[in-house]
């Protein structure tokens, strides 16, 4: 098998009026979102064997759902201080560094960074026929890499799927 990433945005948050944006708080629909996603990537055959999370609360608590329905322990996710709000280089580094024991690594953090990666990663043209690389909250763009872990470049992999909560309606 090929090294696979599934590249998940965080569920919907609240607000960020009266909080600092780090500390934003899942809604209850992003709950819920993160669960049906999780579900529907188990039904699928793509459950990862690592989660990687951006620690700010709204990504971590979308981690901490999706890794309960893989049977994943939550404090086996491993949490990644530079994901919070990185570009799409900074996606690249974590992915070089993936230990070659893994071979399906999800990764829950944020906008823009997630889609400018997703658009880098497999190029625009394979986005076209799924209707671009827009990351609604709680999409997960499921990618298989051509190459392994460190060297994952820009149309260095194909789309498996990329899926948004309203289609799974």
């Amino acid at each position: 098998m090929s090294n696979e990433i599934l590249i998940l945005r965080h569920g919907k948050t609240e607000k960020g009026y009266e909080k600092k944006d780090f500390d934003r708080l899942l809604l209850n629909r992003g709950k819920q979102e993160s669960l049906q996603i999780a579900l529907w990537l188990t039904q699928n055959g793509l459950v990862p064997d690592l989660i990687i999370s951006s620690p700010a609360k709204r990504a971590l608590g979308t981690a901490k759902i999706v890794a309960e329905c893989f049977g994943i322990l939550e404090k086996n996710i491993q949490l990644e201080e530079d994901l919070y709000l990185c570009g799409e280089e900074m996606i690249y580094k974590i992915i070089e560094n993936i230990s070659k024991r893994f071979k399906r690594a999800m990764i829950v953090g944020h906008n823009p960074g997630f889609e400018y990666f997703l658009e880098s990663v497999v190029g625009e043209n394979e986005l076209r026929d799924v209707g671009g690389s827009r990351l609604s909250t709680c999409s997960v763009g499921c990618i298989c890499l051509k190459r392994n872990w460190s060297e994952v470049s820009p149309e260095g992999a194909s789309l498996i799927t990329l899926i948004r909560p309203k289609d799974l309606l």
